[in-house]
């Protein structure tokens, strides 16, 4: 289901909302520090959240949103979080039921006085200055493979335009520039494990033969998902398996966490609980063939910069997300590269909505 936030544009005749994922309300509120705000609300299609309030703004639905403007003019802007065929299938519903203009959400991300909100969406401004363009160049320049540079140009396109993913996804399972570099005793460290998907996936791609398993995830829910999903694994493998129930950022420190028992628990000033953050280091002994990987919703690059000494030192191959924040894909990529470990690089999607996409450095 999708929430909305309805607010009035400069024309008081056209009556403006925006659809976008239900779990981060307190992101949505932000906008309102950005534009003139006549109004606002929440739509949101769950039924038990109809009548209550987030931040103190009225919860109502689409079909009540519909009746209380009536034939009026009125747009609505969409984004369900991630941009691709989940935000084409949600415009072409709502406009077939409820007969409401729909445009992309990045229509109103780009407007001058929007483009500072939301910053963990992953859409972002298309290069506008040399410099910028210039990153790009240089990043495309720096991958290993072709399929790195299609991945590449298609993360920009609809990253900056909105525009609907070809066919440029890759399994998990099946990345052999990365297996062939792997030994036997590889040490795999799952930074941001939700339920312990990944862990199963690196398990195929190396056919369950590894030294170790560092299983970081700080959501108390989503950890006890692990616990249970290990649980079957033979015993000999369990043995070699550790879980953390911390979060990764750039000091070790206490914060606040939203730990909502999704992939999207993150770190979180208004989080309900609190959590012990550790540094990536502590997680990494001596041995070189190490293998990590980092989808820890935004904090990629805190960790990264945390730890360059150590990329310099070991190496150890690493898998990053780099579609949380709009900056990401490059200021990470400088990261590594500041480091001064001499890496190939390549980038890989595995989302057909332009998420799970990761930078490989190996």
């Amino acid at each position: 289901m999708s929430c909305a936030a309805r607010f009035a544009s400069s024309d008081a005749s056209v009556n403006c909302g925006i659809i976008i994922a239900a779990r981060m309300p307190s992101r949505i509120t932000t906008i309102r520090i950005s534009i003139r705000v006549k109004a606002a609300l929440f739509i949101d299609d769950t039924p038990d959240k109809l009548g209550s309030k987030i931040e103190g703004i009225v919860v109502t639905n689409i079909s009540n949103f519909k009746q209380e403007f009536g034939e009026r003019e009125h747009i609505i802007y969409l984004s369900i979080c991630l941009p691709g065929f989940s935000v084409y299938n949600r415009c072409q519903e709502i406009r077939s039921q409820y007969k409401l203009e729909i445009v992309p959400f990045t229509d109103f991300f780009y407007e001058k006085k929007a483009n500072s909100v939301l910053p963990f969406l992953f859409w972002g401004k298309a290069p506008v200055s040399d410099i910028q363009t210039g990153n790009y160049d240089f990043l495309r320049n720096s991958l290993a493979d072709k399929r790195s540079i299609d991945v590449l140009d298609s993360f920009l396109k609809i990253k900056h335009k909105g525009l609907k993913y070809p066919d440029v996804i890759d399994s998990r399972t099946k990345l052999d520039f990365l297996t062939k570099s792997f030994t036997k005793e590889i040490h795999y460290v799952d930074c941001g494990a939700y339920d312990g998907d990944t862990v199963e996936d690196f398990l195929t791609l190396v056919n369950r033969q590894f030294g170790k398993i560092t299983i970081i995830e700080p959501d108390p829910t989503n950890a006890s998902k692990i616990h249970k999903r290990i649980e079957g694994y033979l015993s000999s493998e369990r043995k070699k398996i550790d879980i953390f129930e911390v979060a990764i950022a750039g000091q070790e420190m206490i914060k606040k966490f939203r730990a909502d028992s999704s992939m999207a628990s993150a770190i979180d000033e208004n989080g309900e609980i609190e959590v012990e953050c550790c540094h990536l280091g502590r997680f990494l002994d001596s041995e070189k063939d190490t293998y990590i990987k980092l989808d820890i919703e935004g904090y990629e690059l805190e960790a990264i910069i945390g730890v360059q000494d150590l990329l310099k030192r070991n190496k150890p191959k690493l898998a990053i997300s780099v579609y949380h924040r709009p900056e990401d894909l490059i200021e990470i990529f400088k990261a590594i590269l500041n480091s001064g470990a001499n890496y190939s690089y390549y980038l890989r999607t595995h989302a057909y909505n332009g998420a799970d996409t990761m930078l490989y450095c190996i």
